[in-house]
């Protein structure tokens, strides 16, 4: 099975709930929140920060992803907020490379949503 990335019929129902400027609005702050926990976990130096501050963050962006239909984010992020709980940062970080990629590849469909 293909990996999702957007739900786009969530994404559409809440845009016709909400109005195309509401929703812009609200996406644009998802993806800066998005953006910087991206940054943050691709940075060398946050292998050396407290790591339940990162569970939390992306704890909170994984909890906005699944709000507004990113689900590739949102999945990824919970995998990572696992490993960080669990204690398995090998595998965090591991998974931390794979994150900017993902996080590139749902713009790029928010984008085509006229969203991002």
């Amino acid at each position: 099975m293909a990996q999702v990335y957007v739900d786009e019929v969530r994404i559409s129902e809440m845009k016709d709930q909400l109005g195309q400027a509401a929703m812009s609005s609200l996406m644009q702050r998802f993806v800066d929140e998005a953006n910087a926990v991206v940054t943050k976990m691709s940075d060398p130096a946050s292998k050396s920060a407290d790591v339940l501050e990162l569970v939390a963050e992306m704890h909170k962006v994984a909890g906005s992803a699944a709000a507004l239909g990113v689900s590739g984010l949102q999945k990824q992020l919970n995998i990572m907020e696992h490993c960080g709980k669990t204690g398995d940062l090998d595998r965090l970080w591991v998974e931390a490379g794979d994150l900017a990629e993902l996080w590139d590849k749902c713009k790029v469909l928010l984008k085509e949503l006229d969203l991002a």
